[in-house]
C-alpha cells in the first residue's frame, strides 16, 4: 500500500513539475508579441525620422543627425535581443516540460526513478538511526541493547 502511494504522489509531483514548466513557458512567450510590436515601432520611427530629418536638420549638426537616426534601430535590435532571449527561455521550458512528463509513463522502479523508489522497510530503519543518532552516545547504547534483546527474542 505505501509503494502504491508513493507511485501516486511521484506521479503527482512529476505532474505539478510538468504543469510548473508550461506555464513559466507561457509567461515567457507572453511578452513575445510586445516586443515584436515595440520592433515594428521602431521601425515606423526610423522611417519618420529618416524622413524628417532633411527638413527640420539643416541647422542640426552631423553627429546630431547620425545620432538621431541611429536610435531607433538600436532600440528595435536590442528589442529583438529580448525576443529571442524570451523565445529560448520557451524553448528550454517546453523542453523540461516534455521531459516531466515523461516521467509519467515510466514504470514505478528504482532504475525509472533514479532511486527514489519507496522502501518502507530501509526507511523506517533510517528514521531510527536518525532519531537514536540524535538521543547521543547513551541513547546508542540503549538502542543497541533493545536490539540484541529483539534478536534474542527472535532466535528462542
Amino acid at each position: 500500500l505505501s509503494r502504491a502511494t508513493d507511485a501516486v504522489a511521484l506521479k503527482a509531483r512529476s505532474a505539478a513539475v510538468s504543469d510548473t514548466y508550461a506555464n513559466q513557458g507561457a509567461r515567457s512567450g507572453a511578452i513575445l508579441p510586445f516586443t515584436s510590436a515595440l520592433g515594428g515601432l521602431c521601425a515606423a520611427a526610423t522611417a519618420a525620422v529618416v524622413e524628417i530629418i532633411p527638413q527640420v536638420g539643416p541647422g542640426l549638426p552631423h553627429l546630431v543627425q547620425a545620432g538621431v537616426v541611429v536610435t531607433f534601430p538600436f532600440l528595435s535590435s536590442l528589442f529583438a535581443a529580448a525576443a529571442s532571449v524570451s523565445k529560448a527561455r520557451c524553448e528550454v521550458d517546453a523542453l523540461a516540460a516534455g521531459q516531466a512528463a515523461g516521467q509519467l509513463s515510466l514504470e514505478y522502479t528504482d532504475e525509472e526513478y533514479g532511486g527514489e523508489v519507496l522502501q518502507p522497510f530501509r526507511g523506517v530503519r533510517e528514521l531510527i538511526n536518525l532519531t537514536t543518532s540524535s538521543l547521543g552516545r547513551k541513547g546508542k547504547e540503549k538502542y543497541k541493547r533493545f536490539k540484541k534483546k529483539l534478536r534474542r527474542k527472535r532466535k528462542d
